[in-house]
């Protein structure tokens, strides 16, 4: 059973394919594709479609050596704000 899940979105943008990676600590791949959707919509425009969702299971460790916590979701890629850098936030305690 999954511990978490990486989803990556897709969404079209002023003509312009985008994406944003999550990382996002919940056991249901349906949860964590509702989560990614629902922040990733703060930062999409008004016009901007939803091109596509990919997701990926990830393992308790993985979480851990990211300071994941339960419930947490946090940005690992977004091309809008820094083209080629990671972007992670690690648990704040």
């Amino acid at each position: 059973m999954a511990a978490g899940w990486m989803v990556s979105i897709g969404n079209i943008e002023r003509g312009q394919l985008r994406h944003v990676t999550y990382v996002v600590a919940v056991a249901k791949v349906t949860e964590a594709i509702k989560a990614s959707l629902d922040v990733g919509a703060a930062r999409f425009s008004s016009g901007a479609g939803i091109g596509g969702v990919a997701f990926s299971e990830l393992s308790l460790q993985q979480l851990d050596d990211l300071g994941m916590v339960k419930g947490g979701i946090y940005s690992l890629w977004d091309d809008t704000i820094a083209p080629c850098q990671v972007i992670a936030f690690p648990n704040q305690t």
